[in-house]
């Protein structure tokens, strides 16, 4: 064998292993629950103690090559990392949980700055802030037949809203209809929330029935905020929430497509334009 040759099957030898040990690591990646693994089983043993820590972080680069003010490219990130409390585990409450948030809001409004249309072609923009989010007590009655949840919590978290819209880009299909941020100033989505609470039944497993009611102040979202202005004032006014609805097909085992149909509304009692 010529030295050219020896050296060349010599690599080819070297390389095998290491792509194998590379596939086998990718696929061992994409079928583990969670991106970052078990931490050493830090994360694991953390939970058998009560304690679940999740976090996700979704980033928009999008730009402008034609219309619009002028051309232009942007970054829109959002991070949240979240700390659910299984006060069952940890303190012997049945059925009881709390669960607390914080956010990092960061990047540039391509809408605002270089298109000017009224509808943000990225939802996941917004602000620029480091904030808290969510603080709340969920206590399952009933069987699991009653959900409550009081304290600092998002009205777009549990109406008007469909996991399926997250999986646009755009704010024009969102996860809750961009016409009631842009007309109820009280309406509160993550990384916003505001004083609340929240009751879920579901009668039967198809049928889910919601009433949530919320300190109704317009000026939490601000980025000034950092959402740690805990104002609880009901002479401002509350805002309230209902909805019923159906869904079929989702149980384990069922065949044919998933849906689900839901009617709902709201009053707000405060004052604004």
């Amino acid at each position: 064998m010529r030295p050219s040759s020896a050296l060349a099957a010599l690599i080819g030898t070297m390389l095998l292993p290491s792509a194998a040990r590379a596939e086998s690591i990718i696929e061992s990646w994409l079928t583990q629950d969670t991106a970052t693994g078990d931490w050493g089983g830090l994360r694991s043993r953390a939970a058998s103690a009560g304690l679940t820590i999740e976090g996700n972080y979704q980033t928009d680069l999008l730009g402008n090559p034609v219309g619009g003010e002028k051309q232009g490219f942007a970054y829109a990130g959002l991070a949240e990392i979240g700390l659910d409390f299984d006060l069952e585990t940890i303190a012997g409450l049945d059925g009881t949980s709390f669960f607390i948030s914080g956010w990092w809001a960061s990047g540039q409004d391509l809408s605002d700055r270089d298109i000017g249309n009224a509808i943000d072609v990225s939802q996941v923009f917004d602000g620029r802030s480091v904030r808290l989010g969510q603080v709340y007590l969920e206590q399952d009655l009933l069987g699991g037949a009653l959900n409550v949840v009081a304290g600092r919590i998002s009205t777009g978290d549990d109406f008007a809203t469909s996991d399926l819209y997250a999986n646009y880009v755009s704010s024009g299909i969102n996860e809750n209809p961009f016409a009631l941020e842009a007309n109820i100033p009280s309406f509160s989505a993550d990384s916003v929330a505001t004083w609340g609470v929240r009751a879920l039944a579901k009668p039967i497993e198809q049928v889910h029935v919601a009433v949530g009611v919320y300190n109704a102040e317009p000026n939490l979202g601000k980025n000034s905020k950092n959402g740690v202005d805990l104002t609880f004032d009901p002479q401002n006014g509350v805002l309230t929430f209902a909805e019923t609805s159906y869904h079929w097909h989702q149980a384990d085992g069922d065949t044919g497509l998933p849906g689900n149909a839901t009617f709902g509304g709201y009053f707000d009692s405060s004052d604004y334009d």
